[in-house]
């Protein structure tokens, strides 16, 4: 099973690229514009996080749960535990601000799968059936195609995604030779993906046809993530809290969506 890379988002509100390296038990935060750096210590390892309604809270995909964090105080508020033997893995929200998450099984003979989290935070198992770790999580700029993967078994898989509803539909082969890993969906509906480890990331367009290759000088190390003025700049993870950056004249990334759902008053 393919290790945990550094997860990363990028807040087009604050400016800040947050991220977390490996499973570290620490969430970390770069202003490129400045070059700020802050750090929030948490209590176990950190897998995925999601952005909020409130720029001053984050949902966060901890080694045995999901928890609201407070940027502010450093405060975690629990919303729910996970399947036991496993942990989050990958996780993005839809449309409408329901996270979109994958486990990974991590105790003998438990299996991970694909989970929703609702907006009155109930807890939903999606159809789309058990993985080793799921991985490559992400939708089309419509909101209507989910990616998933399993890091332990090549290819990446889409389904219909039903906007409001969330019905799930057709689940399917969408680039069946190229190496299930960490992805980003551009503005043009194109998915770009990374292996832990290698020294490329590739471009696929709609048809599940590689459109180009992106060379690294070094082993990537996580999610890529669109940033920066216009969303215009690619980030990928480099290990030890560093980060490829390559500017991409004429693309540009997909603002990431917030989880909509209840917020304590206080975390």
């Amino acid at each position: 099973m393919e290790g945990p890379g550094g997860y990363a988002i990028w807040c087009e509100r604050s400016g800040r690229l947050f991220h977390t390296d490996g499973a570290a038990m620490q969430l970390r935060a770069w202003t490129p514009e400045g070059g700020q750096h802050r750090s929030w210590r948490l209590p176990e390892p950190l897998y995925c996080f999601a952005l909020t309604a409130s720029r001053e809270r984050l949902l966060l995909g901890l080694a045995t749960g999901l928890a609201f964090l407070d940027l502010n105080t450093g405060l975690l508020a629990p919303v729910c535990d996970i399947a036991p033997g496993t942990r989050p893995s990958d996780g993005r929200c839809d449309r409408q601000g329901r996270f979109v998450f994958g486990t990974a099984g991590v105790a003998e003979g438990a299996r991970g799968g694909f989970w929703r989290l609702h907006h009155d935070l109930s807890l939903e198992r999606l159809p789309l059936g058990d993985c080793v770790s799921a991985t490559g999580i992400c939708f089309g700029p419509n909101g209507r195609t989910l990616y998933f993967a399993d890091a332990s078994v090549p290819g990446i898989r889409c389904c219909d995604y039903h906007p409001c509803s969330g019905e799930i539909t057709r689940p399917r082969v969408f680039a069946a030779d190229v190496a299930a890993g960490a992805a980003a969906v551009d503005a043009d509906g194109c998915l770009w993906t990374v292996r832990k480890g290698a020294r490329q990331l590739r471009r696929i367009a709609p048809d599940g046809s590689v459109e180009r290759v992106l060379a690294a000088d070094a082993p990537c190390a996580g999610w890529p993530v669109f940033g920066g003025p216009g969303l215009e700049t690619l980030y990928v993870p480099a290990g030890s809290g560093e980060f490829f950056a390559d500017y991409l004249p004429g693309l540009r990334g997909l603002a990431e969506e917030r989880f909509l759902g209840q917020l304590p008053s206080r975390a």
